[in-house]
This record gives C-alpha cells, structure tokens and sequence, in this order.
C-alpha cells in the first residue's frame, strides 16, 4: 500500500519491527525519490529508461521524453513517455483510455486517469503531479474540473508539438512510431474538430507518387526505405491545375495501389492517398479538406478530371449507347443504380463507385461485422467508353437470339470490378461457373 500510494511524498514512512532475535528495528518503506521534481537537465537517459521501466514494464527504451513543470492558474509536474512499439492492451476496451497516473503532492490518487489524456492519446504514459487538487479528490469531482480541462490541453499541445519535432527531426524514428501508433492519433482526427488538421499533418499516408531520382533524399524511393508522404508534402507537390486532394480508401494497399480507380489521375500525373486502415472511413468524415483544398474520394461521385473536348465525346458516346446503357443497368439493377461512361478509366473496361452520399462500401462491411443492420446502398456502374468491350456488348445485346449471353456478359462485368476493388461477387459460385464457360467457350 506504501508503495502504491505512497512512494513518492517527501518524508519518510518507517516501519518498526522486531528481528528474529527480537531487537528492535527501522525500515524505510518509501523511496521519497520522485524523478519528476528534479530538473530535467539533471535527469540521465538511463535514469529516464528506468523509470519508464518500472512504470510500463516496458523493456525497451522510450521513443521520446516530455518533462516540463507548469505554474499559473494551474501548478503541476507533467512527465511523459512516447513508446517505441505498440503494447499487447492497445486495442483492449478496457485500457480505451488515458494511461497517465495522477498524483497530488507525491500522493498516488488515480492509475489511468481518463482526464489527463483524450483517449486517442492512450499510448502515451507518464505521470502529472499536481500542487492544486485536492488530496481527496474523486474520479467523479474530476470529470468537472476545470483545471484537469486545462491539464488536458496544455498535455495534449506538448505531445503534439513532440511529434511534430519527431517527424520533422528524425524521419526513421517517426515513421516507425507511426506503424504502432498511427492508427490511434488518427482517431483524434475525428474525435477533436479542433484539432483535426493539426493532427492531419502528423500523418503518413501511402502514395502513388514515386520519387524521381533527381528530386529524391538520399535513400528516398530505394528498397525497404519508407515512401509515405504527409499531407503538407501532398500539397507543396501538388500541379497548379490540381484544386482537389484525392483519396482512394481500399482494404489493403495492393488492391489499393491495382484500382483503376487511379488510373486516369496517374495519366494526368495527380498524385493519389492510399488509405486502408478501418479508422480512415471516419475521420473522412470529418477532414473535409485540409490547406485550403478540398479532400475528394475518387472511387466516389464524379472526378472532374476531363477538359471540355473530353466531356463532349463522352456525351456523344452515352447518346449514342443509351440503349445498351439502359439495358446493362436492367439486367444489373438488383445491385447497381445507374450505368454510365466516365473519364476516370484508361485501361480497364469498368469500375464501381458509390454515390457522393452513400455509405461506403467497406463501413459497411465493418458494421456487419459488429453485428448492426445496414441497408445495401446501390452503386454505380461506371464503362470505359474507349474500351473494345463497349461495342462486344452492344453487339451481343443487338442480337436477339442469344441474349443470354448479353445477360452473362454483364454479370460476368459486375463481378469483375468487384473482384479488381477487393470486393466478392454476389454469387461466387455463379461468377466461377461463368468465367469457366467463358474459358472453354
């Protein structure tokens, strides 16, 4: 109990006991060394390492120390530990929380006290010890206290500003920090509208955008060296005709880097995000732009990415297919809401996008996996209008007699861009039985 509670108060507390061969004798339960009260200039990296030691069980040393004592309205002792890798309990429910303990006067009051920290700092451990709270204070008096509101944004500036020197000074180390914990302070970005963008810049993103030799850091671009980019290196690269940060939100980055989604962005040399943790599909919400750009989706809507000449040959190209249009999106509509032409695609015959409001399409299948009732929103159909594959099908719709095989071919085009986005066909089994009689036919 001496030790929990008690450790660190300035004077000592013995205990007086009997030997075995009943002499009396001192024993001094407290170690009154309280690391934090010294100055930081005093306080060596092993003693820091030890320290972090015993309070984390961590054996590696931390990645960076924030110690600093604040006078004013609110007097107190903050020190802090950023981890070098991602502990087992990060994703319990039970440890969704701050992980810094409160002491008042030296006094153990609270382990994890949740209003020290927002939740999406949870990694972060430490030790705040106040001059000014009361020493009786409860879990329920703190939730209402103002100077733990004070407390809570001056430790979340420091640590903020820690990362961002983090990522500006030592780029490996960051980026290996970012691994463990990135998918964390991006919760930030949509819990803290405040201060979403400020967290924004502190992301790594991947990218399609591939350092030229010329234009790379030493090491930049070479095997096994980190190509992610933030989002503040987006914008200084960004063309001076790009208005938009694109985004493609996938399951997994090979997919991700495969979508034809990309490929008429990469034809006009527009860089694109790659995003593919599941925290990505909520803070989207949030983040609507960042600089001053807004932050568009390309495998949502439309991507205005054609000049006037453009528009108008796809124009003339949906008056001229509007019936095989229509009939596609007849023999499709249980599962798409429209078919139309696009600029988006290059190479490949078709791509599926979900409507600017829908729910997308991998929140959805989180959900379900969490057990909830979600409606299946329709999505769209998009066709490459310069792909061979348009005038096939218009040839095997005009032909009456096997139309059959116009009904196949366009079951067979709908599992093919779900299967190209990482997605499973309606019916596999059917979509297998298809692609086995388009092989020997």
């Amino acid at each position: 109990v001496v030790k929990k509670y008690s450790d660190f108060i300035e004077y000592p507390i013995r205990l007086v006991s009997e030997d075995e061969d009943g002499e009396e004798k001192t024993e001094t339960l407290n170690s009154q060394k309280p690391i934090w009260t010294r100055p930081a200039s005093e306080i060596s990296t092993e003693e820091h390492a030890e320290f972090y030691r015993h309070l984390t069980h961590d054996w590696k040393e931390p990645l960076a120390t924030i110690h600093f004592h604040a006078e004013g309205t609110s007097e107190y002792t903050a020190l802090l530990y950023i981890p070098r890798e991602r502990p087992l309990d990060l994703f319990d429910p039970s440890h969704a929380k701050s992980r810094v303990h409160l002491y008042v006067k030296r006094v153990f009051i609270m382990e994890d006290s949740e209003e020290l920290l927002p939740v999406w700092l949870r990694f972060v451990r430490g030790v705040v010890d106040s001059q000014d709270l009361p020493l009786n204070v409860s879990r329920e008096t703190l939730q209402h206290n103002r100077q733990m509101g004070r407390i809570q944004k001056r430790l979340t500036s420091k640590v903020l500003d820690t990362l961002s020197r983090l990522q500006r000074d030592d780029r490996d180390g960051y980026s290996s920090f970012w691994d463990a914990f990135g998918i964390v302070l991006k919760e930030g970005i949509y819990y803290d509208a405040e201060r979403a963008e400020e967290i924004a810049k502190l992301a790594l993103f991947e990218t399609t955008h591939t350092p030229e030799a010329g234009d790379a850091e030493p090491g930049e671009g070479e095997p096994g060296q980190d190509t992610r980019t933030t989002l503040v290196e987006y914008v200084e690269r960004m063309p001076v005709k790009q208005k938009e940060i694109y985004v493609l939100v996938a399951d997994d980055l090979a997919h991700a880097k495969r979508s034809p989604h990309l490929e008429a962005l990469r034809a006009k040399g527009f860089e694109v995000l790659l995003l593919t943790d599941p925290v990505d599909e909520f803070w989207l919400q949030r983040l609507t732009s960042f600089a001053d750009h807004p932050i568009r989706r390309v495998d949502r809507g439309e991507v205005d990415l054609e000049d006037e000449a453009d528009k108008e040959k796809r124009t003339e190209k949906e008056k001229e297919y509007e019936s095989l249009l229509e009939a596609i999106r007849k023999e499709l509509s249980e599962h798409v809401e429209t078919v139309r032409f696009t600029g988006r695609l290059q190479q490949s015959p078709a791509c599926l996008v979900d409507p600017e409001n829908a729910l997308p399409p991998q929140l959805r299948r989180m959900l379900r996996e969490q057990g909830q009732s979600v409606p299946e929103d329709k999505r769209i159909l998009e066709l490459n209008p310069s792909h061979p594959l348009v005038k096939r099908l218009a040839d095997l719709a005009a032909d009456e007699a096997h139309y059959d095989r116009f009904a196949e071919a366009c079951e067979l085009l709908l599992g093919t861009a779900l299967v190209t986005e990482g997605a499973t066909p309606p019916d596999p089994a059917r979509y297998g039985e298809l692609v086995s009689k388009l092989l020997l036919a």
